[in-house]
């Protein structure tokens, strides 16, 4: 008992939204009944403060409807002082507060003056529970006002909110309210459909006994008075007050039970409290008993007497309607011919008025419902407009996978024979003799290392444009890479008789902090670019020291050009895909367009201010801005561009591709190392027998199922060597790889794999 005891106590907690769901439901569909509920619910949240001002704004609630009036306001005002930084929670205590006020007949307009200042700030971020009870708390004060339009509008608002707010005890109180207000300004025929559909609503007899009087009253109105006595009769078993009386008594009278209807009237009359708004029904009543009975002088003196006393100021023209009618009646028999006529033309003025409230009330009724119509037609567009914008999203995004996953498979295989190529021309280098032969070799090299660069971009901007592109950042040397790219063009510049030159800074090296392959593709489009809408004089690409505040903050690289220029009002949109200048037609020769797009993209990626300025006629300039690599630099490569490795180093290969497995195995063993390969684990397991090595290389594809990281963590394991240094080489860079290689502790290198990185990880791992 005791463990169950103590497990419940640390169940945890339902959400606080929970809570006050459940609670609006309860005090909604009986008041009075949910107090023992919110006790039991205020010591399971007794640490949570903002909770405890919760229910004890629900616990004064349901004390007040038990007639625990001055207790109901200490609750409140504890309440309160709980809630005092919780906007919704001070915006529930203020309706409390004017539902108290308005059940004392406090006054009107200083209810008003509460309500105020916070209807206009009623939006979709206030729950919806909250806006329909302060739009029906002011509904009613201004209907008590006799600013029924009004009234009739925040009736239909509160209405909307209770829809919204999906709480079926909630929305048939509003229905029921919304009704009653229609049969009170003697349009019952509008009324009675909202109150029945309230009471379809109603599962629970406490949320019945709200709804009943409403729909009973609508029932008599229209002359269906048999169910309305039926409903009266189900309220006269519940003890009710003197207002629920008074209308039981008019439903009697309509249905010409005269007798009953007396006798509820001597009920509702000596009831201790009689609400204001009752004490019209209760003279008419009392006067048309009174007449009825031969007694026609009591009837008008009753009426008189009311009217004298406010009666005139009466809420509704219906009250006044049947005061005067039955005051009228009353001098008939008496034989008062001018008091008759008299209260004949107040009955009739009072009868015009209320054809033209029932008119309003239609009218207001239609015209909010048009307004509720098109805001809800507007959100289901806007929301239609969401998920459609969604779905193109959806598919734009599958799409840019698509095909990134596509240009992932096409460049590794495209990468693998270019990856062969340059490892064959490095272990070619030291068996030439020649300067001529070592000059067609390095041709040879810059071409293999211009394609591998050209597949890089490829691959590279397909998974920019699918928001997976990272930038790999390390120390570049734009002199070098400079030169390399000038080089490459050369020969385009020639063939259209242009000169191209480099001018670097005659400082230190230009050492910046960037991606080698995404810097060069940026710099190859705007090399390309220039020389493409040149036709005379050249292109000039120069690197220059750029000044900070604080000293040097970087490097400069500018691309001139003495083409045709770019207007001012074409400098913009020549970074936009697939726009040019002058070339409707679409030519292939002079490019698709988008390069300069390539090279914006690429530039906000990597940090890159861009500059264009230009000159129609008189050519262009382009300038990047690029940081400063601040950490140490690495060591130059010897004269001989090979690396010094360890004497005899032992290097496993794991390399499925022919090529590819003869074209390393011939620059490691160019390099000084010793190297055993094989195509599969077991294969290289057996290789390697009585031989442990000091590095496993392996590639990522692999034949079967297993791919290079399972294979290297297999070798490691049957060669009992779980810290052997080993390196992933790959030419699928695509995004589920990366992410997978991330989660190992291997390094990797992309192919066509850069010589001297794979150097410096054969070096670093010694």
């Amino acid at each position: 008992m005791i463990a169950a005891t103590m497990a419940a106590a640390t169940e945890p907690l339902p959400p606080l939204d929970a809570l006050l769901r459940e609670a609006w439901q309860r005090i909604a569909e009986r008041a009075d009944a949910a107090l023992p509920w919110l006790q039991t619910q205020a010591d399971a949240w007794r640490a949570d403060a903002r909770a405890q001002g919760w229910l004890a704004m629900f616990e004064a609630r349901s004390r007040w409807t038990r007639g625990e009036r001055a207790l109901a306001k200490t609750t409140l005002a504890r309440a309160q002082a709980l809630l005092a930084d919780d906007r919704d929670g001070q915006l529930a205590c203020l309706d409390a507060r004017c539902w108290m006020a308005f059940s004392e007949s406090s006054d009107d307009e200083q209810l008003l003056a509460w309500l105020a200042p916070v209807m206009p700030t009623l939006g979709a971020d206030t729950p919806a529970v909250l806006r329909r009870l302060l739009w029906v708390r002011q509904g009613g004060v201004l209907m008590r006002l006799q600013r029924e339009d009004e009234g009739l509008r925040a009736f239909h608002l509160g209405l909307a909110a209770a829809r919204e707010a999906g709480i079926p005890s909630l929305l048939a109180t509003a229905l029921a309210s919304l009704g009653g207000a229609h049969c009170s300004l003697g349009n019952p025929e509008e009324g009675l459909p909202l109150c029945e559909e309230a009471w379809a609503l109603c599962p629970q007899p406490g949320a019945k006994g709200a709804v009943r009087p409403n729909l009973m009253s609508t029932l008599s109105a229209v002359g269906r008075h048999d169910e309305a006595i039926t409903h009266a009769q189900a309220l006269l078993d519940c003890a009710p007050g003197a207002k629920v009386l008074a209308l039981c008594a008019l439903v009697f009278d309509r249905a010409g039970q005269p007798q009953r209807a007396a006798a509820l009237l001597e009920q509702a009359q000596a009831s201790a409290e009689v609400p204001s708004e009752t004490q019209h029904e209760l003279v008419w009543l009392q006067a048309r008993q009174w007449r009825q009975q031969g007694r026609p002088a009591d009837a008008l003196a009753c009426v008189e007497q009311h009217l004298a006393h406010g009666g005139r100021d009466s809420l509704f023209p219906v009250d006044r309607l049947e005061l005067h009618r039955e005051a009228a009646l009353a001098a008939e028999a008496l034989g008062d011919l001018h008091r008759a006529l008299h209260h004949q033309r107040q009955s009739h003025e009072a009868q015009v008025q209320s054809l033209r409230q029932a008119a309003m009330a239609r009218r207001v009724s239609l015209q909010v419902r048009l307004e509720l119509d098109m805001a809800h037609a507007q959100r289901d567009a806007a929301l239609q407009r969401e998920q459609a914008l969604a779905v193109l999203n959806r598919a734009l995004r599958e799409a840019g996978e698509a095909k990134t996953r596509f240009l992932a498979a096409a460049s590794h295989d495209l990468r693998q024979p270019v990856h062969a190529l340059i490892l064959q021309a490095a272990a070619l280098r030291p068996q030439l003799d020649t300067p001529r032969q070592r000059e067609m070799l390095a041709g040879i090299e810059r071409c293999a290392a211009s394609l591998g660069g050209l597949f890089d971009a490829l691959l590279d901007l397909a998974r920019l444009d699918a928001g997976a592109l990272q930038p790999r950042r390390e120390a570049v040397n734009l002199g070098p890479l400079l030169a390399g790219l000038v080089e490459e063009l050369l020969p385009q510049a020639e063939a259209k008789g242009l000169r191209l030159a480099l001018r670097l800074s005659s400082r230190a090296p230009a050492w910046v902090d960037s991606d080698p392959h995404l810097l060069a593709t940026v710099l190859r489009n705007l090399l390309g670019n220039a020389l493409r809408y040149t036709a005379r004089g050249g292109v000039l690409v120069g690197v220059r020291a750029r000044r900070g505040p604080g000293g040097a903050a970087g490097w400069c690289v500018q691309v001139w050009d003495t083409g045709v220029g770019i207007a001012p009002e074409h400098q913009a949109q020549v970074f936009e895909e697939f726009f040019q200048v002058d070339n409707p037609a679409r030519q292939r020769e002079r490019g698709i367009g988008l390069g300069l797009s390539i090279v914006r993209r690429l530039g906000t990626l990597l940090d890159m201010p861009l500059r264009l300025r230009s000159r129609p006629g008189q050519g262009t300039c382009v300038e990047l801005q690029l940081g400063a690599w601040l950490a140490p630099l690495p060591d130059a490569a010897g004269g001989s561009g090979l690396p010094v490795l360890p004497p005899g180093l032992k290097v496993a290969l794991l390399e499925d591709d022919p090529e590819v497995r003869a074209a390393t195995e011939s620059l490691l063993t160019a390099w000084g190392c010793q190297v055993r390969s094989a195509d599969g684990v077991r294969a290289l397991q057996a290789a390697c027998t009585g031989w442990p090595p000091d590095r496993l290389l392996s590639d990522l594809r692999l034949p079967g199922v297993q791919d290079g990281v399972a294979a290297v963590a297999a070798l490691r394991q049957a060669w009992q060597l779980p810290a052997l240094p080993a390196l992933i080489l790959t030419g699928d860079l695509g995004a589920p790889t990366m992410q997978r290689l991330a989660a190992t502790d291997l390094a990797w290198l992309p192919k066509p794999v850069p010589l001297a990185r794979l150097a410096a990880w054969l070096l670093r791992a010694a």
